[in-house]
Formats: structure tokens, C-alpha cells, sequence
């Protein structure tokens, strides 16, 4: 908002009504500045797994690979706007949630703010390079013992999405 303000000073200085727009941008940018600390907050909450997303540790990940349950992976990061969206309007609701305890469905996820090498090398796996991705393993099957090929869901998810990979569809 700040930015914005400048740039319309230095486009229009004389003209009023651009004056006034950026005076507006600058009261926006100072009102915006006590919800940084909350939505820093709200961001170190979420990153620090709430609930029953467990963070993913690669050594820990192929362990869990090596089980029978399915697996829900979410590559995020505290900037990544898309991920939040996904996060709350799908993957932290209580219906979700609720699918995944019924179907027994772990849940792994990782921060990549910092570029942290474990998740780059789990991105350039499905040729990615960044975040969102999430991707689903569904449990082994108990006649093969063979995990099916994991689903990479779109980067834009529906609660729909995430109950058809879940439930097969």
C-alpha cells in the first residue's frame, strides 16, 4: 500500500484525486500494520502443525511409507497465498478433517519458507519447484502389500477433490 501510494504521488503529484488515493493507500498501509503481528501469529500457528498434521522430516516420511496407512502430503509455506486458501477453506475444515480420521489418512506438512532442501528434493520428484503440492498415497493393498501410485492433487483444491483421491474416485 505503501509502494502504491508513491507511485501514484510520482505519476499524478497535481492532480487531487490522486493525492487522494494516495493518502488513502498510506492510511490503508498504517491501519494494515497491527494485523502483521496477528497474522505472523496466526502463520507460526499453523506452521508449527496444529492439529494432527505431523511436520515432515524426510527420514520420518520413508518410514511411514514403509506402513499400510494412506498418506496425506502438504508442501506449504508461510508466504504462499494459495496455501493458505487451501488451508482453510479445505484442509483445516472440519469435514476434512473428519474424512481423514474415518479413513485413517496421516497427514504430513511441510514448511518450505526457508527453501528447506528435504522439501525441494520431494518437489523436483513430481517436477516441482515450488509450493503448493499435495499429493496422496493410498494405503497398501493388504493382498499385494503394494502402495498404489501416489496422486498429485491441482494446486487449487475442493473439498470434492480431496475426498475423491481419498476415497478412490
Amino acid at each position: 500500500a505503501i509502494a502504491f501510494g508513491l507511485w501514484l504521488l510520482k505519476k499524478g503529484s497535481g492532480n487531487i484525486i490522486v493525492r487522494a488515493l494516495a493518502a488513502i493507500s498510506f492510511i490503508v498501509a498504517a491501519a494494515l500494520v497491527p494485523l502483521g503481528g496477528k497474522m505472523q501469529a496466526q502463520t507460526a500457528q499453523v506452521m508449527n502443525m496444529g492439529g494432527d498434521w505431523e511436520p515432515f522430516v524426510a527420514s520420518d516420511f520413508e518410514k511411514l511409507m514403509q506402513g499400510t496407512e494412506p498418506l496425506f502430503v502438504d508442501m506449504t509455506a508461510a508466504w504462499c497465498i494459495t496455501c493458505k486458501v487451501n488451508e482453510n477453506a479445505v484442509l483445516n475444515t472440519a469435514g476434512i478433517t473428519d474424512l481423514f480420521h474415518k479413513r485413517k489418512v496421516q497427514t504430513i506438512r511441510g514448511d518450505w519458507t526457508n527453501q528447506n532442501p528435504e522439501i525441494t528434493a520431494f518437489l523436483a520428484k513430481f517436477g516441482r519447484n515450488g509450493v503448493p503440492i499435495y499429493v496422496y498415497y493410498g494405503p497398501r493393498s493388504p493382498a499385494t502389500h503394494e502402495r498404489p501410485e501416489p496422486v498429485v492433487l491441482p494446486q487449487l483444491l475442493t473439498a470434492g477433490i480431496v475426498e475423491n483421491a481419498v476415497e478412490g474416485k
